[in-house]
């Protein structure tokens, strides 16, 4: 009797086991932005990024906190553009400096459970702007000029061209990567929708402000003659586009 329960307990164990590692799995294509207030990324970790303390250091610290056990620093020194999804980390380090007087960006993955870093790519000013899977967007910052982005495939080291002045982080939602540029129309900039692999690029509409919810695109356009606002929507591909709120001197909400 004794030998029969000790079986079904360890059966019980196992199918926790595997029901937690399923769940990991499958929480594990989306990435989430660290942040200064903290991330949280399923139900027991919390992601920080903070600037370093001491006096004279630059960089970024990132911390981890998992469920009631403390606040551990995995990181040090490290560029504010972190994207987790709880079980791998994509970080970048300034690592050194090119004769064109730029530094070197570098980005590695962090594995959270061994506590050990991976080396992926490297390029002049790289920084990273979101990740997916095995997808990570990534690329060559020109500062007011926006950044050069590619869709990197960590799994075969495939770098994929997606826009040459891209607007900081993309958004991932639907199966789909929005890109905000800063080309064209004073204001009022091209909005782009890519498949994950940075292919299929379509052209939304041009505006001031984008986001992809409940399987719509939401973009804002500005008037700059009267200074005022709408708020419009459309599909994924950029048709029927209707217009959601009518011209406010407010940005909108949405």
């Amino acid at each position: 009797m004794n030998r029969k329960k000790s079986i079904l307990l360890l059966l019980s164990v196992c199918f926790v086991l595997l029901f937690a590692v399923h769940t990991e799995a499958a929480m594990s294509n989306k990435y989430y932005a660290a942040t200064q207030k903290g991330t949280k990324v399923g139900s027991q970790k919390t992601f920080a990024i903070v600037p370093k303390k001491s006096s004279g250091q630059n960089g970024y610290d990132l911390y981890l906190t998992v469920g009631g056990q403390g606040v551990r620093r995995i990181l040090s020194g490290i560029e504010p553009q972190v994207w987790t999804n709880g079980v791998y980390v994509y970080y970048s380090r300034e690592t050194a400096m090119t004769s064109s007087g730029s530094f070197t960006g570098t980005i590695y993955r962090y594995n959270v459970v061994t506590g050990k870093s991976k080396k992926m790519i490297a390029g002049s000013r790289y920084t990273i702007c979101g990740a997916y899977g095995d997808f990570l967007y990534m690329g060559h910052d020109n500062s007011a000029d926006g950044i050069y982005l590619y869709c990197y495939n960590v799994r075969t080291g495939a770098k994929k061209f997606m826009y040459r002045r891209s607007q900081g982080s993309v958004q991932i939602a639907d199966s789909r990567v929005l890109v905000q540029t800063n080309t064209g129309a004073q204001g009022n900039y091209p909005i782009l929708i890519f498949n994950l692999s940075g292919t299929n690029k379509v052209k939304i509409a041009n505006g001031c402000g984008a986001k992809i919810k409940n399987g719509y695109v939401y973009y804002v356009q500005w008037n700059q003659s009267t200074n005022k606002y709408h708020l419009k929507r459309c599909s994924l591909t950029g048709e029927n586009k209707v217009t959601v709120s009518g011209w406010n001197s407010k940005y909108p909400t949405f």
